[in-house]
């Protein structure tokens, strides 16, 4: 009985965490800075997907990018690893390529992220 209890209580736990996530995806490309970047160091902590073609890479809690990339690149989330052909040099848009789930997708453009502008506008924390 206190193992259904427990369980009941994760399930209900994991249904609130649900309900409070909005369902809305995240307008990257609205806070993008400055000029696409030409060079760009790939050591990054995460990454999230925003679409087939786009993805944020995280160098920081506080600096991110937007990376699009030419064509439908990233359809399975699950995918664990993001590399690039680069290897650890810098990476350039229009030479460089995303190796992901076993696609090599060009890169089309890097471009900054306003972080303090999205966390001002209460869409991060």
């Amino acid at each position: 009985m206190k193992a259904l209890r427990s369980l009941s209580l994760a399930a209900l736990l994991a249904l609130a965490g649900c309900a409070s996530q909005s369902s809305e995806p995240l307008p990257w490309q609205q806070y993008t800075q400055g000029r696409p970047l030409e060079l760009f160091n790939p050591r990054f902590m995460s990454f999230d997907i925003v679409n087939h073609s786009q993805v944020v890479l995280w160098q920081s809690p506080n600096r991110a990018v937007l990376m699009s990339v030419l064509g439908s690149c990233f359809f399975d989330p699950s995918q664990p690893v993001l590399k690039f052909t680069s290897g650890q040099a810098s990476v350039r848009a229009h030479r460089d390529a995303v190796l992901y789930g076993g696609q090599r997708c060009p890169i089309q453009q890097i471009q900054d992220l306003d972080i303090r502008r999205m966390r001002q506008d209460g869409l991060l924390k």
